[in-house]
This record gives structure tokens, sequence and C-alpha cells, in this order.
């Protein structure tokens, strides 16, 4: 209960300070979708759309301050970008087994489109030290829990380090 109450508090913290910052919403995105924090939890965040609402929070915040877009200077990053997805979305079209296809497309389309809007929002130093901060701070949220389990329990053969609700089923 009360690790939920902290993952609503730093995520609003992240939606309050995106709408007006832009690369905070997006740090806030890539954050929920590295920690999972729907699938940490056994509470009342268990099985919700977080990382849907981080996103689209995350547009909108592109949406208030549209004003504050600058076009990057190098334009080949969006058009590989179309690109792929246009590549992506063919290969999906004559993939052997359609439906588990369409599924990781749903996946990677998603992501790309997301990794569309990044020029437009890392635009200083610090807008990029931040995102790798938040990278770095969520990706040792799992090595310190998994080594602190190793330490003091021990590890055995196929038993996860981290336990979520989706490797207990």
């Amino acid at each position: 209960m009360l690790s939920d109450l902290l993952w609503v508090f730093i995520i609003s913290i992240f939606i309050f300070f995106g709408l007006k910052r832009p690369f905070i919403a997006l740090s806030g995105v890539i954050l929920v979708d590295i920690l999972r924090p729907q699938d940490l939890s056994f509470n009342f965040l268990a099985n919700k759309p977080i990382a849907m609402i981080v996103t689209l929070c995350f547009f909108m915040s592109l949406v208030i301050n549209m004003d504050k877009w600058s076009i990057p200077k190098i334009k080949i990053h969006p058009t590989l970008l179309i690109m792929f997805i246009g590549w992506i979305t063919i290969t999906t079209f004559y993939a052997e087994f359609q439906f588990l296809a369409w599924y990781k497309h749903d996946y990677a389309y998603k992501t790309i489109l997301f990794a569309l809007f990044v020029p437009f929002v890392l635009k200083k130093k610090i807008h990029y030290e931040f995102a790798i901060a938040v990278i770095v701070f969520a990706t040792a949220f799992y090595f310190i829990s998994a080594g602190l389990k190793t330490v003091f329990v021990g590890s055995h053969y196929g038993v996860p380090l981290i336990h979520t609700r989706i490797a207990d089923n």
C-alpha cells in the first residue's frame, strides 16, 4: 500500500512539472516504461494503464507548449523513423504468423512514434542529462534490489530475482 502511494506521488510529480516542461514528461514516460510500477504493485495500481496515462500527459504537454518547439536541424532522423515505421508495417503485413506479428507491431509502432518526438523535446544539455539520470536511476532500482536479494538470500537456478505479478504467474 505504501509503495503504491510512493509510486503515485512520484508519477504525479512528473505529470505536474511535465505539463510546463515537456522534457520532464518525456522522462516520466521513460521512468514508467522501464520500471513498470503497475507490475511491481500488488494493490490499487495493479493492472492500471499508467504508461498510457503518462504518455497522454506527455503529448498534452507537447500541445500546451507548442510555441516552444524548435525543429531539429538534422532532418534525417524523423525521415528514417517514418521509413522504419513503414518498413515494419509492410513486413508485419507479410508475416507468417499474423496475430503474433501484429501484437509485437503494436509495441514497436508506439515506441518508434514516441522516439519521433524526442528531438523536439530534448534540446539542451540539461534535458539530456535529466533523461539519462532517470534512465540510470530506474535501472539502478532493479540492480540494487536484485543485488541485495542475491547477497542476503542467495540466488537459486531458475528463480527470478525480482518478483512481479508477471514473474509470479
